[in-house]
């Protein structure tokens, strides 16, 4: 009885090849759709805030900074509501009371600032308004350092930083537009563990020295007398097969 051929191994590639390639443009579909429903309202010319860590990659048992910027772009404005901030603190605990400090900002003062100890973590309340009602303040496209917890984490976790989008607003100096901030975005970042110290082991090399030269020989002819015997062994066995 005559054995039934396999399919010929240039086809089993090009169907590899094919649901390969349709599974990176599913992927790909979907994450373009994703990235423009999360910008569809972001307007780039407009003042915004963002989140930076310092160190960039925290660790733990390393001091942490985290910073809120705020950047006004072009706009002029009267001063930044940043209420109900939430640092949320998953696994990660510290050691000690985060330290807030507020940067002093020409003609932007601080008027009120609160942090606050929730069951998951704190919570910061931050207003600024002018120094000088009849002049406006803007960042000229910089970006600001307008607050900043430090602290040391204990141990590794997750940290995220959530807005209170609805009461979080930057008011136009002259305007009536109202909120003209562009929405902003929540943030998380993790909290490695400690670097780990590497040590040093002791190369054994008067085993090396002592070796004779046939020891020395066989170690580098074995591995590949082992590796022509399995290729031997897979050619003999396809060539059987096919017959």
């Amino acid at each position: 009885m005559a054995r039934k051929k396999s399919p010929p191994l240039q086809y089993l590639f090009l169907v590899t090849f094919l649901l390969i390639g349709l599974v990176i443009a599913v992927i790909s579909f979907r994450s373009a759709r994703f990235d423009l429903r999360q910008h569809a309202s972001v307007d780039a010319s407009k003042p915004s805030l963002s989140v930076t860590t310092s160190p960039a990659t925290p660790r733990v048992g390393e001091p942490l900074t985290i910073n809120f910027h705020l950047n006004t772009k072009s706009y002029d404005i009267s001063g930044i509501q940043l209420p109900n901030l939430q640092v949320l603190l998953g696994n990660v605990q510290l050691n000690g009371v985060p330290t807030k400090s507020e940067p002093v900002i020409t003609n932007l003062s601080l008027l009120h600032s609160l942090l606050t100890q929730t069951t998951s973590g704190y919570r910061l309340d931050h207003i600024r308004i002018l120094s000088t009602p009849t002049t406006p303040y803007n960042s000229s496209n910089q970006t600001v350092t307008i607050a900043s917890l430090t602290f040391t984490p204990t141990s590794a976790g997750t940290i995220q930083i959530i807005f209170d989008g609805a009461a979080t607003k930057v008011t136009e100096f002259g305007g009536t537009a109202g909120n003209i901030l562009n929405p902003p975005v929540n943030q998380s970042f993790t909290v490695a563990a400690p670097t780990a110290t590497a040590t040093s082991t002791p190369f054994p090399t008067s085993v090396a020295k002592d070796a004779s030269p046939v020891k020395q020989l066989l170690i580098i002819l074995i591995p590949g007398f082992v590796i022509v015997f399995i290729v031997m062994t897979i050619f003999i066995t396809r060539k059987r097969t096919h017959v």
